[in-house]
């Protein structure tokens, strides 16, 4: 097995941080400076200095610059004085807009290599804000946060590629990456940096046969710290993960049994528990974990008796799966009782199937009553791909799309990828649920 090299102790990263933190107050006091003296010279209309104006525009019309790029702004502004002849010589608009250009491109690549972080310390005006105080509990933060947005804003989060809201310094965020075996290149995550690749362990039908529960922890622990480095390395737009896939291998004719642990319950279950553990951050017995601190966040899918594609006509999206109360207390539900009970996870995946009729997306009885009623469920619930739109569209369930929008959201699910135009569309529906 790969040995991996342990943290660094919190002193020598608390210290980075504020030597990096003094630095940026530094800059912030020259730019001041710098912005200080260009209006003087337009109030005495003194000659103009392009360059001048340009260090003054970017440190103040971009104010995620002055916390993520303090090491390229001092390269800019030092310009100014290795330039200052050309500040009274034929420094010709064609020349600023070229300068422009050119360091715009710099400044946002090497933004882009920061991790997205709310709350900017840098900015003033986050402080303001109960949901940036990280000494409150999460409840009340995540509350706060959610009452500052407006409807059309609510709405805009629902989807997998949440945007940005830059009114309270929230940056967009990409709720889909995958795990299942390593960590994927692709949605919210880039191997486009310093880190070109991750571990690609056997799939897990494979390790699932080796009955080893502590193997499958050390790998949800490596892929988990693997997930957190890139995105660390600003190469990552999120950190929740759509794995692991636990659900019940019956049938070989399903082409995506190689994902899952096997056909048993309750080795899914111990899979779930042992790989929700590691890739969270937690010890290998549990409760090993702070409250409210993911290293990344595992979402068990696809909840529930899911395990058949395009045969005879029938297919994933249209499938009814009919299933005996002891068949779904037996087979079914213990991998996902398990994943959140026991193993903590933070995310659920209903399945595109329905289950004696109701779509699962939009079964409040499974939703809501079972996993978070019964289970103790607290963590966010996603559907699968155009799950809602399927329920309209495919399987006939809902009479019209605002009805889809309606029962899912009444059932329990907030996060919908891929049903931004129906959530958007259907907006009107939104506001009176």
């Amino acid at each position: 097995m790969t040995t991996y090299q342990q943290h660094k102790p919190e002193q020598t990263r608390a210290s980075k941080v504020a030597a990096a933190q003094t630095r940026a107050s530094k800059l912030r006091t020259k730019a001041s400076k710098l912005q200080t003296e260009l209006q003087t010279e337009l109030q005495t209309k003194a000659t103009f200095s392009p360059l001048m104006y340009f260090c003054s525009f970017i440190t103040y019309s971009f104010p995620t610059l002055r916390s993520t790029s303090v090491r390229t702004l001092p390269h800019f502004c030092s310009l100014y004085n290795q330039l200052e002849m050309e500040l009274h010589s034929n420094f010709s608009l064609t020349n600023l807009i070229w300068v422009t250009t050119l360091t715009l491109l710099h400044f946002l690549r090497a933004e882009s290599t920061q991790p997205p972080f709310s709350c900017d310390s840098a900015d003033p005006s986050t402080k303001s804000y109960p949901f940036c105080e990280t000494s409150l509990p999460v409840l009340l933060r995540a509350r706060d946060l959610v009452s500052r947005l407006t409807l059309d804003e609510k709405v805009s989060q629902l989807i997998n590629t949440a945007p940005a809201v830059p009114r309270l310094g929230v940056p967009a965020y990409q709720w889909w990456s995958e795990a299942l075996h390593g960590v994927v290149d692709g949605n919210g995550i880039r191997f486009d940096g310093n880190i070109r690749s991750a571990t690609s362990f056997p799939q897990v039908i494979l390790t699932g046969a080796t009955f080893d529960a502590l193997l499958w922890y050390r790998i949800g622990k490596a892929i988990g710290r693997e997930a957190r480095a890139v995105y660390n390395e600003g190469q990552a737009k999120g950190m929740t993960f759509w794995a692991p896939n636990i659900n019940v291998y019956r049938d070989p004719r399903w082409g995506r049994g190689q994902e899952t642990p096997g056909e048993d319950p309750l080795v899914a279950g111990k899979y779930a528990v042992s790989f929700v553990r590691g890739i969270q951050g937690d010890n290998f017995e549990g409760g090993g974990q702070r409250q409210g601190h993911l290293q990344a966040s595992a979402c068990c899918k696809h909840f529930t008796a899911y395990d058949l594609d395009n045969w005879k006509g029938i297919n994933r999206f249209g499938f009814n799966a009919i299933v005996t109360k002891q068949d779904m207390a037996d087979t079914y539900q213990p991998p996902f009782q398990s994943c959140v009970q026991k193993g903590r996870a933070s995310g659920i995946m209903c399945a595109y199937n329905q289950v004696n009729g109701v779509p699962n997306c939009a079964d409040y009885n499974l939703l809501s009553k079972t996993a978070r009623g019964q289970w103790g469920f607290q963590g966010y619930i996603t559907s699968d791909c155009d799950a809602v739109s399927i329920i309209h569209d495919n399987q006939g369930y809902a009479k019209s799309p605002e009805d889809a929008v309606s029962d899912v959201l009444k059932a329990g699910i907030l996060k919908h990828p891929f049903t931004f135009i129906y959530l958007t569309q259907y907006q009107e529906t939104i506001s009176f649920l």
